[in-house]
């Protein structure tokens, strides 16, 4: 079974093995940077999505020290999947005992969701695996903040959606693309909707503008929930107990959506509860309309978990 457990940021040291992404976010690169003193090619793992105008100088410091740098796409999930196991798997032979950082700050969905299925094996007691989130400045107010739309919706976990006629409560999450998620709710006409966000309770400024961009959709709710980005076995613990209540009366459709960690959260719901009566959809942004802010980071908000 899968034990989850805030952790404390605290800086690498040399026997700890780290896994990120370069990508159009300049806090991308915010943690590798602050690590950088005890980044080794034998301990450092980094994958390439795009390169910021601002990235050729991390890029050229890490080629400098020899680590190697994977070039992959949005839908590469499991040429990941292979590089990452075999990168966890030729240290544990060397080490026993090490410690497995993953910084999910600027990764696609379909990543950073997957990531504790497929290394939860790996996981124990000598092994525990990190995920750390740096939080980020966005440069776009609630009301400015460009939509990208959707794409495709697609099963990510739990069973199939059942044909039985029952009740269906979607728990959709919320963020600053208002546009975006009622274009979910339109397609999806939700019979009962639950609505729930994640704020920093460190800012003010996240909370009050994820609420006034959901305005209309959180009045369409039955209800909606609150929770804190800096605690993320306070996510899960609230949503699995928000789905079992609800699966008493019908079916639960988990819907993730808004910042990264409400969205890793959402989607670990229906493998934690196991129960035939709840699904995950992840609805998939539209590229063409999708545009790629650079979020800077927020220097001393970095969250984390670990699963051991």
């Amino acid at each position: 079974m899968m034990m989850i457990h805030n952790s404390k940021y605290s800086d690498l040291t040399e026997k700890d093995l780290f896994m990120c992404i370069l990508g159009y976010e300049t806090r991308s690169w915010y943690l590798l940077s602050r690590n950088f003193t005890t980044r080794n090619k034998e301990n450092t793992l980094i994958f390439n999505l795009e390169t910021h105008e601002n990235a050729p100088s991390i890029i050229k410091k890490v080629k400098n020290k020899q680590i190697k740098i994977i070039e992959s796409a949005y839908n590469g999930i499991q040429s990941v999947k292979t590089h990452l196991i075999e990168f966890i798997k030729k240290h544990s032979c060397e080490n026993e005992e090490l410690n497995i950082h993953i910084d999910y700050s600027s990764m696609p969905r379909s990543w950073y969701c997957s990531l504790p299925f497929i290394l939860s094996d790996i996981s124990s007691e000598e092994k525990s695996l990190y995920f750390w989130y740096v939080a980020g400045t966005y440069p776009y107010t609630y009301n400015d903040y460009p939509t990208a739309g959707i794409d495709s919706i697609s099963v990510f976990s739990g069973l199939s959606l059942p044909t039985v006629d029952k009740r269906r409560f979607h728990v959709i999450g919320l963020g600053y693309d208002d546009i975006r998620t009622e274009t979910m709710i339109s397609i999806i006409e939700p019979e009962s909707l639950i609505s729930c966000y994640a704020y920093n309770p460190f800012n003010t400024e996240t909370k009050e503008g994820v609420c006034k961009a959901n305005k209309n959709i959180m009045s369409r709710s039955l209800f909606t929930v609150a929770l804190q980005t800096d605690n993320f076995c306070g996510l899960v613990d609230n949503l699995c107990e928000l789905a079992i209540n609800l699966m008493q009366n019908g079916q639960v459709i988990v819907v993730p959506d808004g910042p990264k960690p409400l969205i890793m959260a959402m989607s670990l719901i229906p493998d934690i509860i196991k129960k035939a009566e709840i699904t995950c959809l992840h609805i998939s942004r539209n590229s063409s309309h999708f545009s790629k802010i650079n979020v800077t980071p927020r220097k001393d908000e970095i969250y984390g978990f670990k699963i051991i």
